[in-house]
């Protein structure tokens, strides 16, 4: 049991516990692990390195072995890679190729990363700019509970940098907004308004709906 990529794991978590901490010990766990392929080890390995706990700090050694992870589609890997990628931390910049796995890790439902490429595409960072996309993704990821007052008040000069809250979700007319509504057609149109003005929703239905709407 001890040489089971799974078990090897789960022991590390253990070793973490607060209550016996070894942290040294949990990344020798994770390192044997990751060794086997166990992806959520190798993310665990990732942020041992990144803050120094249990193993010297190393940042590139980190993105290293994010990118492995991030490579057989680990969503937390892909986010924690793309992160990294487009600050250029531990890593040579591309914000083109942080744009691509924050978009594969945001169309496995992850808000974070949902979050982030909206935030590209509203501005044309390492993606094309889309204010149609921007604001899908900024709908589901406000959906999931992620708060984002710059994209609520994107463009709005009397509102950028207030508490602004639900924009968005209230129906208030932002510049994100009214480009989405003036550039969606059809169907596609309908959509957007029947989601903007429902008063009662089941987030994860309406989630679902708007992912086969715009994917």
């Amino acid at each position: 049991i001890n040489n089971h990529a799974g078990a090897l794991y789960n022991l590390g978590v253990m070793a973490m516990d607060a209550n016996i901490a070894d942290f040294p010990k949990a990344a020798e766990y994770f390192r044997r692990a990751s060794e086997q392929g166990d992806n959520d080890a190798t993310y665990a390995l990732a942020m041992l390195y990144k803050e120094g706990t249990g193993v010297a700090k190393d940042r590139q050694k980190a993105v290293q072995l994010l990118k492995v992870a991030a490579e057989e589609q680990h969503i937390s890997s892909m986010v924690d890679y793309a992160i990294a990628v487009f600050n250029g931390d531990g890593v040579e910049k591309d914000e083109a190729l942080a744009g691509k796995f924050f978009l594969r890790a945001a169309s496995r439902e992850n808000p974070i990363a949902q979050n982030r490429i909206a935030r590209m595409l509203a501005n044309g960072r390492g993606v094309r700019l889309d204010m149609i996309e921007a604001m899908k993704w900024h709908i589901l990821a406000r959906a999931a509970g992620i708060q984002d007052d710059y994209l609520d008040a994107f463009g709005d000069p009397e509102k950028f940098g207030k508490q602004v809250g639900g924009d968005i979700i209230s129906n208030k007319k932002t510049f994100l907004l009214i480009q989405a509504l003036e550039k969606s057609k059809g169907k596609m149109h309908q959509e957007l308004v029947a989601w903007l003005t429902a008063k009662k929703f089941n987030k994860q239905k309406q989630k679902w709906q708007k992912m086969e709407l715009w994917l």
